[in-house]
C-alpha cells in the first residue's frame, strides 16, 4: 500500500529533482528507515494538506514550505533552506544545442508552472527569449520535471527544460546548463510535517533526516549532484511557490510511442 510504513521508517515527499540522489540521501541518513515518494513539489504539498501521512517535506520551493508552516502543517523551527537547484536544456542526442535551436523545435516539454518550481523557471527563461511567441505554442507540459525528461528522452519532445541534477553527466551535448541569470534561483527548503497525532518519536527520526540532509555532508553531496549552496543567495526573489491554473493541466505530446514514463 502506498503509505504503509514500518515501526521505524519515515516518509518523506521530495521533489523529483532529487531523485537520483536517493541512494545518497539514505546513506547520510543511514539510522533513519526513509521511504521516498518524489512527485512536483506543488502536488506534494497538497497532499499533505489532504492529509497524506508525510514526516518530511523536501521541496524544491522554500516558499511552498514556508506556506506549510505558516498552515501550521509543519513543525515550527524545522523549516531551512538546503539547496539552490539549476536549470538545464537537455534534447535527445544533442539535437537542440541550446536555446537558440529551440526555435526549429517541434515541441518543448516542461514542468507544469502551476505546481512545479522548476517549471515555473522554465517558463521565465522562455518568456524572456525574443523568440517567444514563436516558440509558445510548442510547449508540452508535464506533471513534474522527471516526466519533462522523459518526453524529451523518448522523443515525444525535441528538447525538456529540466533540473541539472536528472542530467549532469549526460553525454556531451545532449544536456547544457543554463545560467542563472535567466530566471529567479530555485531556493529550495525542507521542513518536517507534523503528525495525525503529533507522534514524537516520528518527529525526532524526522528531524534527524532533515539535519542529515543539512548538515556539512548533505551539502557536499547536493553539490556533486549539481545542486549550488542555499547560503549566498543572490539579492533577489527566488522563484515564486506555483499558483494554481496558470496554463493548461497537461498536453499530449505529438508522437505517440507509448507511454512517456511511469507518472509520479
Amino acid at each position: 500500500m502506498l503509505f504503509w510504513t514500518g515501526p521505524a521508517e519515515i516518509v518523506v515527499a521530495a521533489a523529483s529533482d532529487l531523485a537520483p540522489l536517493e541512494a545518497g540521501i539514505r546513506g547520510l541518513a543511514k539510522d533513519v528507515p526513509v521511504r521516498f515518494v518524489f512527485g512536483s513539489s506543488g502536488q506534494l504539498a497538497n497532499q499533505i494538506r489532504a492529509g497524506a501521512p508525510y514526516d518530511v517535506y523536501l521541496s524544491a520551493s522554500l516558499d511552498l514550505v514556508r506556506e506549510l508552516e505558516k498552515e501550521g502543517r509543519l513543525v515550527v523551527g524545522t523549516v531551512k533552506a538546503y539547496a539552490r537547484g539549476r536549470l538545464a536544456l537537455y534534447s535527445k542526442g544533442g539535437k537542440v544545442a541550446g536555446l537558440d535551436g529551440l526555435a526549429t523545435a517541434r515541441s518543448i516539454a516542461i514542468a507544469n508552472p502551476s505546481h512545479a518550481p522548476y517549471g515555473v523557471a522554465a517558463r521565465q527563461v522562455l518568456r524572456g527569449r525574443p523568440d517567444w511567441a514563436a516558440i509558445s505554442g510548442k510547449i508540452v507540459y508535464a506533471e513534474n520535471v522527471r516526466q519533462a525528461l522523459q518526453f524529451a528522452e523518448s522523443g515525444n519532445a525535441d528538447a525538456a527544460l529540466v533540473a541539472w541534477s536528472l542530467v549532469k553527466g549526460r553525454a556531451a551535448g545532449a544536456a547544457v546548463l543554463l545560467p542563472e541569470s535567466l530566471h529567479a534561483p530555485i531556493v529550495q527548503g525542507v521542513g518536517v510535517v507534523r503528525g495525525q497525532a503529533d507522534d514524537a518519536e516520528r518527529t525526532a527520526r524526522a528531524m534527524a533526516f532533515v539535519q542529515a540532509v543539512t548538515s556539512l555532508a548533505g551539502q557536499a553531496m547536493l553539490a556533486q549532484a549539481g545542486f549550488e549552496p542555499a547560503i549566498g543567495l543572490r539579492n533577489v526573489a527566488p522563484v515564486a511557490a506555483p499558483k494554481a491554473n496558470p496554463v493548461p493541466k497537461l498536453a499530449v505530446p505529438m508522437k505517440k510511442t507509448g507511454s512517456p514514463g511511469r507518472k509520479r
